[in-house]
């Protein structure tokens, strides 16, 4: 009779040893990735909300420009809270190079920029409320306010539009500054690095018009046409996010 002689098995200690040390190594490995994707995906993420805040800025910007009727080195309509403007009153020079004020003059509507079927508003006068009227104006103000980019509207007061109400209303930093401030300064963009901007005469002008020459009058914006904005925005935390900057030339309308 043959006799069978069993083998015992299992693992040996440096067989078990090797074991986890493979296992550990593919474990670290593995956390290793999975942090990076992770790390990539957060990044990419950020990155994707910064460009889409820049993006929407230049747009809402650029809703402004086409009722624009004429750029502004200061507001035409009197303002009733100036306390966030720099040295208490705005100025397109603003506080810097990196941190212009765009003041625009633009036509009042009936209804909000986005909606098409707004119409313009006409100053209820000694004329009839026909396009013989003059057109009610209002100021937009864009600024920035500790590394944020605001803007402010600033709205005739007194003034019987015709044939409806003026939609937009007179904004402050704070809705309790003045009765008159009836919603607050809408906060466009954060984390703002740069804003600056660039006057031509006409869209086609290689060279901008040097409007921040002290030396011009104050209506010396008047015959310009065209801006460009270059806007710039980072991430306040995020090392691997890339600051992103939109540049845009935009034409006033022809309103």
């Amino acid at each position: 009779m043959l006799a069978y002689k069993n083998k015992q098995s299992g693992m040996t200690t440096v067989e078990l040893i090797v074991a986890i040390s493979i296992a550990t190594l593919i474990a670290t490995s593995l956390t290793a990735v999975l942090t990076h994707i992770f790390s990539t995906r957060t990044s990419l993420t950020r990155q994707m909300m910064v460009v889409k805040q820049g993006q929407d800025a230049i747009d809402t910007i650029s809703r402004d420009i086409r009722y624009t009727s004429r750029f502004l080195k200061s507001n035409s309509i009197p303002d009733v809270d100036q306390s966030w403007a720099p040295n208490g009153n705005w100025n397109f020079s603003g506080q810097d190079e990196k941190s212009r004020q765009l003041i625009l003059e633009a036509n009042a509507t009936t209804k909000s920029y986005q909606n098409p079927d707004n119409k313009l508003v006409f100053e209820h006068g000694p004329i009839e409320c026909t396009a013989l009227a003059p057109y009610v104006k209002n100021n937009i103000i864009y600024f920035i306010k500790d590394g944020n980019l605001y803007r402010r509207t600033i709205v005739p007061q007194g003034v019987t539009a015709c044939p409806e109400p003026i939609f937009q209303k007179q904004t402050c930093h704070n809705t309790g500054v003045d009765e008159a401030c009836l919603e607050s300064d809408v906060l466009i963009a954060r984390n703002v690095s740069n804003f600056s901007v660039n006057y031509y005469n006409n869209p086609y002008d290689n060279s901008p018009f040097e409007a921040y020459n002290p030396g011009l009058p104050d209506d010396s914006l008047n015959s310009v046409s065209t801006i460009r904005i270059n806007l710039s925005i980072k991430h306040p935390s995020a090392q691997n996010v890339k600051e992103q900057t939109t540049s845009i030339l935009l034409s006033k309308g022809n309103i």
